[in-house]
């Protein structure tokens, strides 16, 4: 959009749920030299987010955070170590079977909405590098508010499209 400039797809409301396989990103299974690496990237961000999100409830007890399109599970990987009662979604067959391994029947198959949990149920809510993919933010959002506790909190990460890392991929792509 040139008068706010945010960055999307012309066609952003096409569905594109039969992309996110075994081969999708960080997570396919030929990029494990990688796995490491974006792992410990990522659990490093999310766990100095995730403590700085605690400084603000001093006396949670029995937190719930919902991590929806967990992916391999590396948010909540670093919520468990905070003492949260983890849970997540994903559409990823492969993603899921790996973040189930780390938390056994915590983590469903499918979208937002596939979860049927209860009204209020969460403390927090995580969405890291989710948004983007979403074509009906609106529909996920009333689904957000109707399983969050009223005082909950929503927690986004979104790619910046101005990033260095966004740049340095757009560079190895014109070179691929």
């Amino acid at each position: 959009c040139q008068k706010c400039t945010l960055a999307f797809l012309e066609d952003w409301k096409k569905d594109r749920s039969q992309i996110y396989n075994d081969k999708y990103a960080a997570w396919h299974k030929s990029n494990n030299k990688n796995e490491e690496i974006i792992a410990n990237s990522k659990k490093v961000s999310f766990g100095k987010q995730l403590i700085n999100l605690c400084e603000l409830e001093k006396e949670w007890v029995n937190k719930k955070i919902l991590d929806i399109g967990t992916g391999n599970g590396y948010l909540l990987d670093e919520a468990k170590r905070l003492n949260f009662d983890c849970y997540g979604l994903d559409i990823s067959d492969y993603s899921v079977n790996i973040a189930n391994n780390k938390f056994p029947d915590k983590i469903h198959l499918g979208t937002a909405y596939d979860g049927n949990y209860d009204d209020n149920y969460f403390d927090v809510i995580g969405m890291t590098d989710l948004i983007e993919h979403i074509s009906d933010p609106n529909k996920l959002f009333k689904e957000i508010r109707r399983i969050l506790k009223p005082e909950g909190y929503l927690f986004i990460i979104t790619p910046n499209f101005n990033s260095i890392t966004r740049n340095i991929l757009e560079i190895g792509r014109a070179h691929v």
